[in-house]
């Protein structure tokens, strides 16, 4: 049920509102007063709270489906998908929905936060399901009219994962955790590179991640590694506040043990404090079976002139069932 929807009945005949009420906790809504002998839609409003649901997660599901690899479960998540109003799924929504997560936009420009579509409405073509109407229309009203319900789908969210409350919901982590290297190298002319280390223990089909960097920066150059990255992947909208975020996508998944990406950011290694949050983009990663992952950080000091032997602290600490512990061996 979907609380907090602006419900307006229509007079068909000049086009005005003419009663409006609001859905409670239940999802229901009633509307009184209305004069019979006369000719009614009713219009369902929500646009609040756009990335309510809507992660990296969703991207891959909708991949999925455009290469023809899995395909999403019901028409209802085909509409939801078309993030940018379109009337079709496409690689635009994608974009939409990545720039969406990245926080290069606070809603989307081409659509509401939620869509909808009355519940009785049969739908001939169910994988192009664009044209189901969004109101209900009533007709000429000579009695009460019950059942008038719609079905709600939050833009942007294919797995179903939007909170359908007040309070905004991405998903629920799992137990496992993400734990991921890096290593700041000085480049000199006021340049750092980051290297990104990957987790040997899991496989990983997506991630996405604000990066608090502690200080005003800006992204130089983007490599990738075996991560297939490229600058569209990141943001550095809100640089000057020292924040970066990150959204990709590895539809055959990855467990390399590598290096995953490179960026090279304006700076040097001393200011540059690398720590992840949710204050932009909610930092979690995905399995290749779709679960949600925390993400942990550990840095990889640089091995010294002297290349003696490193051990570098276990990850997650204290622990449960395993542990990872990384180390840094000499070269010969």
């Amino acid at each position: 049920a979907i609380q907090n929807v602006e419900i307006n009945v229509v007079n068909v005949d000049n086009g005005l509102v003419v009663k409006s009420g609001i859905t409670d906790i239940n999802g229901e809504y009633n509307i009184d007063g209305l004069a019979r002998d006369r000719a009614y839609e009713v219009h369902a409003f929500k646009n609040d709270d756009h990335l309510n649901g809507v992660s990296t997660r969703d991207i891959t599901f909708i991949q999925r489906e455009l290469l023809g690899k899995e395909y999403l479960e019901s028409a209802y998540k085909r509409i939801a998908a078309d993030a940018n109003f379109s009337g079709s799924m496409t690689a635009g929504d994608i974009s939409a929905i990545r720039k969406l997560i990245l926080g290069k936009y606070a809603q989307f420009p081409n659509a509401d936060a939620w869509t909808f579509t009355p519940s009785d409405f049969i739908m001939n073509d169910v994988m192009k399901p664009w044209d189901a109407p969004a109101i209900i229309s009533v007709g000429v009203l000579t009695q009460d009219r019950t059942n008038a319900d719609f079905v709600g789908m939050k833009v942007g969210d294919v797995d179903n994962s939007a909170e359908l409350s007040n309070a905004s919901s991405n998903g629920t982590r799992g137990g496992a955790i993400y734990t991921m290297g890096y290593q700041k190298t000085e480049l000199g002319n006021g340049q750092v590179r980051i290297d990104f280390l990957a987790d040997e223990y899991h496989t990983l089909s997506g991630m996405q991640m604000t990066m608090d960097l502690g200080s005003a920066t800006e992204i130089l150059d983007v490599h990738p590694g075996v991560m297939m990255v490229e600058r569209g992947n990141f943001s550095d909208h809100a640089a000057e506040e020292g924040l970066l975020t990150f959204s990709w996508t590895e539809l055959d998944g990855m467990n390399e043990a590598d290096v995953l990406m490179t960026l090279v950011l304006d700076g040097n290694s001393d200011d540059i404090l690398l720590n992840l949050s949710d204050e932009i983009t909610r930092t979690e990663a995905y399995n290749n079976f779709d679960e949600i992952m925390s993400v942990e950080l550990y840095e990889v000091e640089a091995n010294d002139a002297e290349g003696e032997f490193e051990l570098m602290q276990n990850i997650p600490n204290p622990f449960t069932g395993f542990t990872t512990i990384h180390f840094v061996l000499p070269q010969p």
